[in-house]
């Protein structure tokens, strides 16, 4: 495959002089290789393996060696980049550069080793923009295999706008009267590919919605369900006034009492309220 060019390469070609030792490198071999080649072991004792046939152990080597290869690469990178000071061989460090950590996130993609592959594409994406034109055709990669790696994050609206970014440079390079047939075939391929993976995307992201929002009915049934009955008014209760005091008032009487109609001695007549001797 075209894709994985740079990796071949390295891998293939034998060294002309013995590689000198190589100070540790910041990152791990990916985990998914040390434990597929575990259980491979496992499963493969009192097994042997049919003449020419490829076993699950030499692939988990392959990978190995693979990773082995492209990490070595990106320390020796690396650190010529820190001393470069001319421009132009920086520029050509950093294309070599984006190169590597680009097999290195196809590799991650392929190991599962999902968080490495972003941060490698992520890192080969800015260094690609920074010193190749804007519709090349690697950027347009690095963006497919971006949004792969989002998607497999389950970031996928950022997966749809990496896919996005792809598909409007491959639809200015194929604009170009001037690129071959041959690359035009393999764009046209890629863009059946990008297309198949902004279907499944978009599937993904609408199941997701439609599952939230069966998720918010079903709370929100279940709290309607579990509402209480509207309580009953109180029954009318007769307020009596008990004063400022708390002592009840006397309201004056507007006709005398019949049985005691004559006037009483001990009521004083200018003011009709009771002495108290």
């Amino acid at each position: 495959s075209s894709i994985l060019t740079t990796t071949t390469k390295m891998i293939n070609e034998e060294p002309k002089q013995p590689a000198q030792p190589v100070a540790s490198t910041s990152k791990k071999p990916p985990k998914a290789m040390v434990l597929e080649e575990k259980n491979e072991e496992e499963a493969s004792e009192g097994q042997e393996p049919s003449e020419g046939q490829e076993t699950p152990n030499d692939s988990a080597e392959t990978f190995q060696i693979a990773w082995e290869w492209l990490d070595t690469a990106r320390v020796i990178l690396t650190k010529e980049l820190e001393q470069c000071k001319d421009e132009d061989q920086q520029a050509k460090l950093s294309f070599q550069f984006s190169d590597v950590l680009s097999s290195l996130g196809q590799l991650g993609l392929e190991t599962d080793n999902v968080q490495s592959a972003k941060d490698d594409l992520e890192l080969c994406l800015k260094l690609r923009q920074e010193v190749l034109p804007a519709f090349d055709r690697t950027i347009a990669e690095t963006h497919f295999f971006l949004g792969i790696a989002y998607q497999l994050n389950n970031d996928l609206t950022q997966a749809l706008a990496e896919f996005d970014k792809a598909k409007k440079i491959i639809t200015k390079i194929l604009e170009d009267s001037s690129v071959s047939a041959g690359v035009q075939h393999q764009l046209k391929n890629i863009m059946i590919e990008l297309e198949t993976k902004v279907a499944e995307t978009q599937q993904i992201l609408t199941g997701v919605d439609e599952n939230n929002q069966e998720s918010v009915k079903a709370a929100l049934s279940e709290l309607l369900d579990s509402k209480p009955k509207p309580v009953a008014p109180p029954k009318e209760v007769v307020v009596r006034d008990m004063g400022v005091f708390g002592c009840g008032k006397k309201r004056a009487r507007t006709t005398p009492n019949s049985e005691n109609s004559e006037p009483n001695e001990n009521l004083d007549p200018s003011t009709k309220v009771q002495r108290v001797e």
